[in-house]
């Protein structure tokens, strides 16, 4: 009588085996997003931090905020209360310190920036992925 030794894996050991692998796998990839939205909102504030000195810096330069881009009227009552559009071309290269136009990193799209029709309080606008 031979006694033959058979070298491998049952079917269960591997089903095992690939559902644990696979719930590792989901708990890490999920864990991941939340880092990546995380530092997605960071580089939001950052810019935004920076414009808010850039725009600082001209209004003390001007004694004025710079208009927004091509901008749209937001009225009320039959008055406009504040004009709104976003750091485009012209309002980055009256902000000397900006070196590029600021883009939101997920959208690539400019950040919102309104002004009131009195020009000495603005807005800038953006959307956190994280509460």
């Amino acid at each position: 009588m031979k006694n033959f030794h058979k070298k491998g894996f049952t079917l269960v050991e591997l089903i095992v085996v690939i559902t644990i692998l696979a719930i590792l796998w989901t708990i890490a990839f999920i864990s991941l997003q939340w880092y990546s939205k995380s530092a997605r909102d960071s580089k939001r504030v950052s810019d935004i931090w920076n414009i808010k000195t850039s725009l600082a810096l001209f209004n003390t330069r001007t004694w004025r905020y710079p208009e927004p881009d091509q901008i749209t009227n937001i009225v009320y009552s039959w008055t406009t209360v504040w004009t709104q559009w976003i750091i485009w071309e012209d309002t980055t290269r009256q902000l000397r310190e900006l070196w590029k136009i600021p883009l939101d990193p997920l959208l690539q799209e400019e950040y919102t920036y309104s002004l009131l029709s009195t020009k000495d309080e603005y807005e800038i606008w953006s959307i956190m992925e994280n509460e």
